[in-house]
């Protein structure tokens, strides 16, 4: 019974000078000195007006904007660029046209979507229309590239 006694003695002391020591902590972060506040600007920059601030930023905008489509377009023409047209397989009045894209063999018929960008648009014995993200291509047979070479 001492013992047990001992032991909650022991604990409340322990849990009271933990919860003291988290105490002394959130005082501590309130007595902290904040810095002023400041502001600089440089001297020798040219002042602007606000509409030629507002002007900058839209013409900095305009920039990304126009790097960010023609990266797009660059990746378009680089994924029509590794499309070949390999041939069909006529299954009871249904075209199967069997594609090989970056070296995957891939088949699809009128009105599928590849990967998520490609749609196939036409299919006939000597080519292929396809569109990428509303842009249509066509794509010759790769045995006709071939005798034209």
């Amino acid at each position: 019974m001492l013992n047990k006694n001992f032991l909650i003695i022991v604990l409340f002391i322990f849990f009271l000078s933990i919860s003291l020591n988290s105490e002394i902590i959130e005082v501590s972060k309130l007595t902290k000195e904040l810095k002023p506040f400041s502001y600089s600007r440089d001297l020798f920059a040219p002042k602007q007006t606000k509409k030629e601030v507002i002007k900058n930023v839209i013409k900095n905008k305009q920039e990304e904007i126009k790097v960010k489509q023609e990266k797009i377009k660059a990746r378009d023409e680089e994924l029509f660029d590794n499309i070949i047209y390999e041939g069909f397989v006529l299954r009871i009045n249904n075209k199967t046209v069997l594609l090989n894209i970056n070296g995957d063999y891939i088949t699809g018929k009128i009105g599928d979507t590849i990967l998520d960008e490609i749609g196939i648009v036409d299919i006939s014995s000597k080519k292929i229309q396809i569109e990428i993200k509303g842009k249509k291509y066509n794509i010759n047979l790769k045995a006709d590239e071939n005798e034209d070479k």
